[in-house]
């Protein structure tokens, strides 16, 4: 409320900014702030320039929708370097839909642009539109009100031609039922396993077999080069233990933060204001308010009762915090003498009398001094390591440095000395189960490992400079151990290798039994062999599954594929055989096939269908067409090619 008393003189002020700012509207504001990328050419459709600045927000856009879609990435896969080619190629595609939108005599209209843009919530306080908000949005996005409005009207002009082309799509009653056919079409097969792990058990790999599998594959045999570097870390916490504090001294600092609770103490203050008269009739007034109080009425609805303060009467005569520099000295003196919640005899200031209340006090509250004492050691403590910390860390630099020894340095700091497993350059442990977990943060810190295998620390043989990982948690380290990438010996792979041999051994020779199986049912159908009659000869395990559509539950998924993926023309019973992810081999047999029929269907559900299916006859639609447009369209992107 004060800042309303101040404010009310800035009335021609505010006109002059006016005056001020209408060159500006005709000159074009953009013109004068923006140049360089804002300006800059990255391409050129159809006479249609597209800026390095267009591009760099549509990167951005692109870059924040890819986290909200699978969250924290990896910041490499989202460089401006990788998305700058797509980005630009698809706004070319925009720029080249927007041209066709408005050649074809498309717009939007302002009030349309207007009423979009109050709808927005990002642009609202207490729902409702905010010049503010949008304005720090647009400061915030390198954005001005004509840019904005443009890239707004860019996309409703795209969406529009999009909605044009999509929504002539249609679907006939014919095509409906062929596909309705084709997904509730249902099947019936019967099915054997030959299991992998029973022949694989009884296999042998003879030491020649092993060999020429490891001369053949020695590429898939490689050890990932690792490194193991010893480092010492140095924390916050490793100061704040060293520092012992006596009663004085926490005493002295408690007192510092008792003056400085007092220094925060803001008051907030109301006043009921009755302007003098010639006649003495304010004094009237003035004692029918004092009345009022006395009775115990609310501060409040005295104020808004008999305060003639036009600025303060409707907010309960308060005025805001008291700012001893804004107040005249009578309101001054009589606020220093009153407590919380006491109201002051009548003031008179200037041409007008005062009763002043101090509605409120606010600061920080500091407990007695043995409820703090811990508390605040500990922070004394804390913010003494902090003012060590630098000291320490510069300290260890230089040990570190002048050191080749890493555990002389730690001896001396008074730290311990760590070493980490061995590492690949992605951080993974390279199979050492046994290492703590509790260095996970540092050994697998992206920092911690580009600094393990530089050229100075691997190559060199050179100590790290001090790393901060966190504040307060910095390191140093050095190599202990490099492991080059190679490829193990056979000896140290044998046992891998014979396994790999004896499990090709083991799918070939199923393989050719489910070769001979589908034979042997293919040549007796006539004579009624089956996947059944097969199955139970040479104990196996068989299924049948009956009337079973493509996405049935409680099938197996891979035979169900495999079943399906036969045409509808296929003559049965068809008999095939397949090798499942685990290795063993299916033999089956395709015995039935059952059209679908929309009759079977409920309306709703082929509503639905109907529905997505001319949906997706609908994108590509449009796919083509947009495709065809910009085939024909003069789209240059030569202008800024190699300067991402």
């Amino acid at each position: 409320m004060l800042q309303d008393f101040r404010e009310s003189i800035s009335g021609a002020a505010k006109f002059i900014v006016i005056l001020i700012a209408i060159p500006f509207a005709f000159l074009g504001i953009e013109s004068i702030f923006f140049t360089g990328a804002s300006v800059e050419e990255a391409a050129n459709i159809g006479g249609e320039r597209i800026t390095r600045l267009e591009v760099a927000r549509a990167i951005q856009r692109r870059r924040n929708l890819i986290q909200q879609q699978f969250g924290e990435v990896d910041p490499s896969t989202v460089s401006d370097e990788l998305l700058y080619g797509p980005v630009l190629q698809n706004m070319a595609n925009a720029k080249a839909l927007e041209n066709q939108a408005r050649d074809m005599g498309m717009a939007v209209a302002s009030s349309t642009l207007a009423r979009l843009l109050k709808e927005v919530e990002i642009f609202q306080a207490d729902g409702q539109f905010s010049k503010d908000n949008y304005l720090n949005y647009l400061a915030r996005n390198q954005y001005t009100p004509q840019t904005h409005r443009r890239f707004i009207e860019s996309e409703l002009l795209v969406n529009q031609l999009a909605q044009g082309i999509t929504s002539t799509a249609f679907l006939t009653n014919g095509e409906l039922q062929r596909v309705v056919t084709l997904m509730e079409q249902s099947r019936d097969f019967h099915y054997l396993t030959l299991p992998l792990e029973p022949v694989r058990e009884r296999m042998v790999a003879s030491a020649a077999e092993v060999e020429a599998y490891y001369t053949q594959h020695s590429a898939q045999f490689v050890a990932t080069e690792t490194v193991v570097f010893d480092y010492i870390e140095l924390k916050l916490g490793d100061l704040t233990d060293s520092v012992t504090l006596d009663d004085t001294v926490i005493k002295a600092y408690y007192d510092d933060q008792l003056a400085a609770a007092e220094a925060s103490r803001r008051l907030f203050v109301g006043h009921i204001m009755i302007d003098s008269q010639e006649d003495g009739s304010h004094s009237q007034k003035l004692a029918n308010a004092q009345a009022a109080l006395e009775q115990g009425n609310e501060f409040a609805a005295v104020a808004r009762q008999y305060s003639e303060d036009l600025l303060t009467a409707d907010q309960g005569g308060e005025i805001g915090e008291f700012i001893a520099a804004d107040m005249p000295p009578a309101f001054q003196a009589a606020v220093v003498e009153l407590d919380v919640g006491q109201v002051s005899s009548p003031v008179e200031i200037d041409s007008g009398w005062h009763l002043i209340k101090v509605l409120r006090e606010e600061k920080t509250i500091v407990r007695s001094f043995e409820e703090e004492r811990e508390r605040m050691g500990n922070e004394l403590r804390q913010q003494l390591a902090l003012d060590l910390m630098p000291e320490k860390v510069e300290e260890l630099g230089d040990l570190a440095y002048n050191n080749t020894n890493l555990a002389e340095v730690a001896g001396e700091l008074g730290l311990e000395l760590k070493t980490s497993p061995a590492l690949t350059r992605q951080g993974i442990r390279n199979g050492n189960t046994s290492a703590d977990d509790s260095d996970d943060d540092i050994v697998n810190n992206p920092t911690v490992l580009e600094v393990a295998f530089s050229e100075d620390v691997l190559d060199n043989g050179y100590a790290s400079e001090v790393l901060e990982l966190s504040q307060g948690n910095v390191l140093v380290l050095k190599l202990k151990e490099h492991q080059p990438e190679r490829i193990l010996s056979l000896d140290e792979v044998r046992g891998q290798v014979e396994e790999q041999v004896k499990t090709d051994k083991a799918a070939l020779e199923l393989e050719a039994q489910g070769k001979a199986y589908v034979a042997q049912i293919r040549t007796g159908i006539a004579a009624g062999e089956t996947i059944e009659r097969v199955a139970t000869a040479n104990d196996l395990n068989w299924q049948v599954s009956l009337a079973t559509q493509r996405y049935a539950p409680g099938v197996n998924r891979e035979v169900v594929a495999q079943v399906f993926e036969l045409p509808a023309a296929t003559a049965v019973p068809a008999v095939r055989s397949f090798a499942t992810g685990a290795g063993d081999i299916v033999v089956y047999s395709l015995d039935a096939i059952s059209e679908g029929s929309e009759q079977a269907q409920a309306a709703e559900q082929l509503g639905a269908m109907g529905t997505s299916l001319t949906r997706a006859s609908a994108a590509r639609d449009f796919t083509a067409y947009q495709k065809t447009l910009v085939a024909e369209a003069d789209i240059d992107l030569s202008a800024f090619v190699g300067s991402n």
